[in-house]
């Protein structure tokens, strides 16, 4: 082979290799390019075109509703009925969607068989303007997957879609344009009282503004009755009960002019009051006949049902009172004594709160095990309610626990007296309310037993 073959073929390559080159960096760049897609523009069909505030009357035939806007209030024409309050912000939410109807698309013109859309007998909705401009809606079924319904208008042969929700919306009952909250949602906290009688027992909730020691400040409410002496009330089953309490609505109106209560449990009536800063909620409730509970206001005849009303009438004094007998930060605690089976432990507490000594009967204690000790008093529970004057109090075979404060003279005692086997009775200022299983008790000797004193 010659030079001048060697040097096409080489040349002939490199062309090729060039090409080869070119077209790899183009199909690299339209592998690469972006791919742009166009929004798709939505084309709503208005089917009314009204000013919703110069809309004076509705009509919705099919449940005999008449509306009408006089002294720019809406009122009920149709059904009447004298004990019915309507919200007018409600009632313009429904006008909005009737004045400015707007259908997803055309689903046949000049339709000759109305029956497969169910608009051979519609349902109807009627609104009518100031100047007296009249629109009819027509609505037939829902789609055969219930995301829109089937829709015309009065004078027009088109049968549009619109959105099921919307249809809603537009063939309302009286009872969608009622107010269903009992009292405008509040922060929990803020309650001022409440007061609950249910089947004999009252309970009543007050804002704690007591400096009995029996009820420290971080207790937000005290259980005043019906026991003797205020109580605490336990954090946890409070946040549920406030936030049940903020949340009551009415989730099905019942009976607006009732000739008896009777029916309904409520004529022998529990009542629910309670004061917070929107205003006073007082609410009669009871069990029917059928065993739902029952409500009505106490200013008011109607009848209705509230949702998660039964977690609140049957909450009981003891399930939401705070268990802890004694319950005392030990930084405000000057000395306390525990006096029973034989023996007197006399405890003090000394020095600063940053830097405290603890003495058991005038010897110095370890930091640890003395507040082991502490916690073993104070965190006594309350198993039950005081059921009675029985068991065996003979005096002498209790213990006594006597607390001393450092910032007044007011001075806590608890009497704990056997009861029976395995409880004991709880005497705090001369009243016995709860009882404690024995083996709280006892485990406080067991620990006072185990000290650790510095030498």
């Amino acid at each position: 082979m010659n030079k001048n073959k060697i040097l096409i073929i080489t040349a002939a390559v490199l062309v090729f290799l060039i090409a080869v080159l070119f077209a790899a960096q183009a199909l690299q760049k339209k592998q690469a390019a972006p791919v742009i897609y166009e929004p798709y523009h939505f084309e709503y069909i208005r089917l009314t075109d009204f000013n919703p505030f110069e809309i004076v009357r509705v009509e919705i035939p099919g449940s005999d509703i008449v509306l009408e806007k006089i002294n720019e209030q809406w009122e009920i024409i149709s059904p009447q009925s004298k004990n019915v309050r309507i919200e007018q912000n409600i009632i313009m939410d429904k006008i909005w969607y009737m004045a400015n109807l707007s259908a997803e698309r055309i689903i046949e013109e000049g339709a000759a068989d109305l029956f497969q859309y169910g608009l051979d007998d519609p349902k109807r909705a009627i609104i009518i303007d100031i100047n007296g401009l009249e629109a009819e809606l027509l609505f037939g079924n829902m789609t055969p997957d219930r995301s829109a319904c089937y829709v015309m208008v009065k004078g027009d042969q088109k049968v549009y879609t619109i959105f099921s929700y919307i249809a809603e919306n537009i063939l309302f009952s009286i009872d969608d344009l009622r107010n269903r909250e009992i009292v405008p949602q509040f922060e929990p906290y803020t309650l001022n009282s409440l007061l609950l009688e249910n089947s004999g027992v009252r309970l009543e909730l007050k804002s704690n503004q007591t400096a009995n020691p029996l009820i420290p400040a971080f207790y937000p409410f005290a259980i005043t009755s019906p026991f003797k002496q205020p109580r605490g009330v336990n954090g946890y089953v409070l946040d549920a009960f406030l936030k049940s309490l903020s949340g009551l609505y009415i989730s099905e109106f019942i009976d607006d002019e009732p000739e008896s209560l009777l029916p309904y449990g409520l004529n022998r009536a529990g009542r629910l009051y309670f004061e917070v800063p929107q205003g006073e909620v007082d609410l009669y409730f009871g069990i029917g006949s059928d065993g739902r509970l029952y409500s009505k206001l106490a200013d008011r005849p109607e009848v209705f049902i509230i949702a998660g009303l039964e977690n609140i009438v049957n909450t009981t004094p003891f399930s939401i009172a705070d268990k802890l007998i004694m319950l005392y930060f030990i930084y405000t605690v000057k000395d306390f004594t525990v006096s029973g089976e034989g023996r007197t432990i006399l405890s003090e507490i000394r020095g600063t709160e940053s830097n405290p000594e603890f003495f058991i009967n005038g010897r110095k204690a370890r930091d640890r095990e003395f507040r082991l000790y502490y916690q073993s008093v104070i965190g006594i529970l309350a198993d039950a309610e005081y059921p009675g004057p029985e068991g065996r109090t003979a005096e002498g075979s209790g213990i006594t626990v006597t607390f001393n404060f450092t910032d007044s003279t007011a001075t806590s005692t608890t009497i704990l007296n056997p009861y029976n086997r395995d409880f004991y009775s709880v005497t705090q200022n001369g009243i016995t309310e709860f009882m404690v299983s024995r083996s709280q008790v006892l485990s406080i000797f067991d620990l006072a037993d185990k000290m650790v004193y510095e030498e």
